[in-house]
């Protein structure tokens, strides 16, 4: 674990805290677990999983990713449109 929490740079680290944060409202809030289905509904839609492949493209391109940045650039592919 320790090894992994080395590894998070800060703004990894709050997204863990965060993310942890809604998995507890999920398990305790019935409407929010009803609101799931529908967020992941629309996550999986084929428009959403073009751009996303599109990204993974992108990202993916030989000339383009540098293997020193392994951690931001999956942040970046996970997490779009969070300021970095």
């Amino acid at each position: 674990m320790n090894a992994l929490l080395t590894l998070l740079a800060n703004r990894e680290k709050a997204m863990v805290i965060w993310l942890a944060v809604a998995v507890i409202c999920f398990l305790f809030n019935k409407g929010i677990r009803r609101s799931l289905r529908e967020l992941l509904s629309i996550l999986f839609s084929p428009q959403i999983l073009e751009v996303m492949s599109w990204m993974l493209i992108w990202v993916a391109a030989p000339q383009r990713y540098d293997s020193s940045s392994d951690c931001d650039t999956a942040f970046g592919f996970i997490m779009p449109g969070l300021p970095a």
